[in-house]
């Protein structure tokens, strides 16, 4: 590893042997301090957020970007406490989160078709990760790794352990294995909100964004349903879960890159909705308008 990666990879585990002996709550407080403190001092990683900011939010002054940068810094550190600690986790989604989940959820269990779960980067989205097994389906989650392979590592364990079969962007059997679990009528959750190699450019806040396709050809080999998942942070302990069917249009004859230019239409309708009411709920960090 480079040596920015192994000094990346100490303080990681100087802080996950910190959250692991302290209460959830406790974790949260202290990751999201360091985060607050730390954040503002990484110069590119803010660039990022600020360019976004504009794109979303062009009428908003420089204040207000700085405190949403501010915003997303404290929710990322209590992102990374929540999937250190998965079985605390778990433990409280009985008591602390309330779902909105229905009619989505029926027709999702009542369809023997696979399912495609769309999610993003938005609020508690360690959260959401754990909450998914609970909707009924056998759970193939896909990933992009972090550039740190000993974080990324100890990260997929954690999301194993809650159920989840991960499987990497970069394994060249991905394909392969998301289809034959769709067909099976298992769920595959895909985050899409990332800044994706390859794709098209669909516009996002009316600006256009280069776009993962690969929804569209995962639905037209599998003829799975398409939903999305959001779980918001409606207060320091409080999560709210909201599952809703993903209309889009398509026609006879479609390939699966039409089709995935549609269901992505339809998902950055979703999210710019998303955002706009909640805008501290949103991940900043992806160039998604990026040349």
């Amino acid at each position: 590893m480079k040596r920015s990666q192994t000094l990346s990879w100490a303080l990681y585990r100087f802080f996950a042997a910190l959250v692991k002996i302290l209460p959830l709550s406790v974790s949260r407080l202290l990751m999201a301090r360091v985060f607050r403190i730390v954040g503002p001092f990484l110069v590119r990683a803010n660039g990022r957020m600020d360019r976004t900011l504009k794109v979303v939010f062009p009428f908003q002054d420089a204040l207000w970007h700085r405190e949403r940068r501010h915003q997303a810094w404290i929710n990322l550190g209590k992102t990374v406490a929540e999937s250190i600690k998965t079985r605390a986790v778990q433990g409280q989604l009985d008591t602390h989160v309330t779902y909105r989940l229905e009619p989505e959820l029926s027709a999702m269990q009542q369809d023997p078709r696979g399912q495609l779960l769309l999610m993003g980067h938005l609020g508690a989205w360690e959260v959401a990760i754990q909450i998914v097994p609970r909707l009924g389906k056998p759970v193939m989650g896909v990933y992009r790794p972090l550039a740190n392979p000993r974080i990324e590592e100890e990260l997929q364990r954690s999301r194993r352990a809650a159920g989840i079969d991960m499987v990497s962007i970069d394994d060249p059997t991905l394909v392969r294995r998301a289809i034959r679990h769709l067909k099976s009528g298992g769920l595959l959750a895909i985050f899409v909100d990332q800044r994706w190699g390859r794709g098209a450019l669909i516009d996002l806040f009316e600006t256009p964004a280069l776009t993962t396709l690969s929804p569209g050809l995962f639905q037209f080999a599998s003829n799975a349903r398409v939903s999305t998942m959001i779980c918001r942070r409606e207060s320091a302990t409080r999560f709210e879960a909201v599952l809703e069917s993903l209309p889009y249009r398509v026609q006879e004859g479609d390939d699966w890159r039409e089709r995935g230019r549609s269901i992505m239409r339809a998902f950055h309708s979703r999210l710019e909705d998303w955002v706009r009411v909640h805008p501290d709920d949103w991940y900043w960090l992806q160039e998604r308008w990026k040349p």
